[in-house]
């Protein structure tokens, strides 16, 4: 959460306070919060674009709200998580099917992939093979 506020949080907050104190000019005595700036600012930004400066000005504040809907969605729902899980199972199960697949190439195959050979299963065979 505190990554949320860092790196999202604060740049729509400045952002949506420079729109707010520029448009109504309240600079302070400085520049970039004048409704000159934000004039200026805007007019570049249609040119660029070729947008309306008013369809701008009055998409900004729906911009800026439907992205923090979209961000608390995310937040509040974390697919990325429920994602996260479902590929480590997914993984897993094909790294079992894989296994299942996988002829023994020798005798002591369960003995040489076996984390712990004390608790892996040994079959019979296996034993029965060895030289």
């Amino acid at each position: 959460m505190k990554y949320l506020i860092i790196f999202w949080g604060i740049p729509v907050g400045l952002l949506s306070l420079w729109h707010v104190l520029s448009m109504n000019d309240l600079n302070f005595g400085l520049f970039f919060l004048s409704r000159e700036f934000n004039d200026t600012y805007f007019g570049i930004y249609s040119k660029i674009t070729g947008v309306e400066v008013d369809a701008i000005r009055a998409s900004l504040p729906r911009i800026l709200l439907i992205d923090t809907v979209f961000v608390f969605a995310v937040v509040y729902f974390k697919p990325f998580s429920r994602l996260r899980n479902w590929w480590k199972n997914y993984r897993l199960s094909k790294q079992e099917q894989a296994e299942i697949e996988t002829p023994n190439q020798s005798p002591y195959h369960v003995l040489e992939t076996a984390q712990d050979a004390v608790l892996s299963p040994v079959s019979e065979n296996n034993l029965s093979r060895a030289p």
